[in-house]
């Protein structure tokens, strides 16, 4: 659907919350922290395979950032 109205349209891809909350708990070794990682990284791996195909596409990309957030100031 993206590629069809490229033309007029722009995405932003934000992925820098995803990637400061999994600096976040590179050191922390609780169970939790670990779950939280696994979908994470998830997420990141899918959005950097999405994104790739996007420019692949010629989807314009915009440059920004999720900032304001506790782990991402």
């Amino acid at each position: 659907m993206l590629e069809a109205v490229k033309d007029r349209i722009f995405t932003g891809p934000a992925i820098g919350i995803v990637i400061e909350r999994l600096n976040s708990l590179r050191d922390d070794a609780s169970d939790r922290a670990g779950v939280l990682r696994q979908r994470l990284q998830a997420i990141f791996d899918a959005s950097c395979v999405s994104h790739a195909r996007m420019r692949e596409r010629g989807i314009p990309m915009v440059i920004g950032g999720d900032y304001g957030f506790d782990v991402n100031p």
